[in-house]
């Protein structure tokens, strides 16, 4: 069922906007050499936890706060955990001694904490921007073991016709997002070899800026640096 619910957007955007996708998959070749195997990734059915990691402990929950997340947790011992998911982790998980909640985000920290950070990156910086960080009690506040900025992002299909702007949103997060945020994670562990060993520096509150969800009209207009208006022709 979680699967289904993820992963709707990137299987249904494959079919019904083709030439998008194309344009997609030619815009991230900077930042990955084989954009399309990872995309069609995610779009197929074939993905298994089993097959990337040696080993999965399933764990039925209602929420975060369900005890039993927290007793899996504390089972496990001391722990590096990658957090995936969104929203707010309970301080009770933050609290576990010896466990310590990993999560990518598709912002350079300090400087772009918050929601839609792809697109803030895009829009006040000019370039996307990726940080791996532990999990602390304010949003995107913790400690960072990696702070990373890319090449633009800029994708255009002049043959095609431009999709609307709540189309647009949903393939960012379908297929970029993604796409960034596994980069950056792939970084972070070649960098520190092994993430039990990481000693990553503290932020400085003070510092940055925490964004909220963008309004129409702020997200329109950094989707029109993300999907130039003279690259795509309005249906």
């Amino acid at each position: 069922v979680q699967d289904a619910s993820h992963n709707y957007w990137p299987r249904q955007l494959r079919v019904s906007q083709s030439a998008l996708f194309e344009a997609v998959v030619a815009g991230l070749g900077s930042l990955h050499e084989e954009p399309r195997r990872f995309l069609e990734r995610i779009a197929s059915r074939s993905f298994r936890l089993r097959d990337h990691a040696d080993r999965v402990y399933p764990v039925e929950a209602d929420g975060l706060r369900d005890p039993a997340i927290r007793r899996t947790l504390a089972d496990l011992g001391p722990a590096t955990v990658l957090y995936t998911g969104g929203g707010i982790v309970p301080a009770k998980l933050l609290e576990l001694s010896g466990t310590r909640l990993l999560h990518v985000h598709p912002g350079f920290l300090p400087q772009v904490r918050g929601a839609d950070g792809f697109l803030w990156s895009m829009l006040v910086r000019g370039r996307p921007g990726a940080s791996a960080f532990f999990l602390a009690e304010k949003i995107d506040t913790g400690p960072v073991v990696l702070a990373d900025e890319f090449e633009p992002l800029i994708f255009s299909a002049p043959s095609g016709v431009r999709p609307d702007d709540e189309t647009l949103y949903r393939a960012v997060f379908a297929w970029i997002d993604p796409m960034l945020r596994a980069e950056a994670l792939l970084r972070t562990i070649r960098v520190t070899n092994a993430l039990a060993d990481a000693r990553p520096r503290e932020q400085e509150p003070s510092k940055g800026s925490t964004y909220r969800f963008m309004d129409a009209a702020t997200r329109r207009a950094a989707l029109n640096v993300i999907f130039p208006q003279d690259s795509l022709k309005h249906a």
